[in-house]
């Protein structure tokens, strides 16, 4: 019995359109995360500076730390990986 491949198959070593689907997928979703995580980042950088002329470096450090984190997983959460909104699980 012999069977036939398509021109070409050899060449690819083994990516199917399924494969390619996925790293297109991941891809965007890397690009969605780098994007988001760069301007919450920006954004605190600006908010420290605007901050500290009126609160001391290091309290403004710690609030724009933990807001930026916030802010940034909630975002991730909802549009890098479209989980939607996260909720804590059921105890």
């Amino acid at each position: 019995m012999t069977t036939t491949t398509p021109p070409g198959a050899a060449d690819r070593e083994g990516i199917t359109m399924n494969g390619l689907r996925l790293i297109r997928r991941h891809a965007a979703a890397f690009g969605r995360f780098a994007g988001l995580g760069s301007g919450v980042t920006l954004a605190a950088s600006a908010a420290l500076v605007l901050l500290s002329r009126w609160i001391p470096w290091m309290a403004v450090n710690a609030l724009t730390t933990v807001a930026s984190t916030v802010v940034a997983t909630e975002l991730h959460a909802r549009v890098s990986f479209g989980h939607g909104r996260p909720v804590w699980p059921a105890t």
